[in-house]
């Protein structure tokens, strides 16, 4: 009889329903957008290819983290030039993400500190005062 009850109990119980599962994000183009504007890019430039892939992953990674609009992803995928680009949908990102954007792209693209000079050696000197001198 406690068996029964027990599982009774245990069934009654049933715990709460699972919470349901979160909507899917809406997908990006991000992806896309950053294909676009590396390819727009000068033929030299696009030689350099590790240069090149890190650029598309600043611009999808901005694009995805500071959720630019959808208009402004399709803007700029469907632009044929950089100064299309520029003119037309520049202006469809906020100021904070146009910013983040340069920014980051400023912080990829600039030259590394160059290197403090070697520190000359310490001076030595021996008890010879002519310091090896003759």
């Amino acid at each position: 009889m406690k068996l029964a009850v027990a599982l009774f109990a245990i069934a009654a119980c049933g715990g709460s329903p699972m919470p349901a599962a979160a909507p899917p994000k809406p997908a990006t183009k991000c992806a896309a957008v950053g294909d676009q504007l590396v390819s727009l890019m000068s033929d030299t430039a696009r030689e350099a290819t590790e240069e090149v892939d890190a650029m598309r992953r600043q611009i999808i990674a901005r694009c995805e983290q500071d959720g630019w609009s959808a208009e402004a992803q399709d803007c700029f995928i469907h632009v044929s030039t950089r100064q299309e680009a520029a003119e037309k949908c520049a202006s469809l990102l906020t100021a904070e993400q146009g910013n983040a954007l340069m920014q980051q792209q400023q912080q990829e693209t600039s030259p590394e500190a160059p290197a403090a000079p070697a520190a000359a050696p310490p001076e030595t000197h021996t008890s010879d005062p002519c310091e090896g001198g003759e």
